[in-house]
């Protein structure tokens, strides 16, 4: 999730969110994605010990990581996108307001 918001911040605020978000996964995707193959596969491994304790952590744990890279591959990248939107929403209303500021106190000075 870091690793993308810090791909997410570097991309060009001028470009669409379409692209920005290419740019976000481009960047992020692989690195994510090695990492989470690993710490799953070890943790799979580990289900191979003979304490029952372990087993389960390992199991619920390497699962539960697994859940996790969906999640930020999925879910988090659309919640990206909305906020890119949500973004270029939030300028366009802030530049309306200032532009009819500016012109009443343009009509009020005159």
């Amino acid at each position: 999730m870091f690793i993308m918001i810090a791909c997410w911040q570097q991309t060009k605020v001028q470009d669409s969110v379409e692209d920005r978000l290419a740019e976000t996964y481009k960047e992020a995707a692989v690195s994510i994605t090695i990492t989470t193959l690993t710490d799953v596969l070890a943790f799979y491994i580990g289900i191979m010990t003979p304490f029952r304790s372990v087993q389960s952590f390992c199991l619920y744990t390497g699962t539960t990581v697994l859940f996790c890279y969906l999640f930020n591959i999925t879910f988090f990248g659309a919640v990206l996108a909305l906020n890119g939107k949500m973004v270029i929403l939030a300028f366009a209303i802030t530049m309306h307001k200032s532009q009819s500021q500016s012109f009443h106190r343009v009509v009020l000075y005159q």
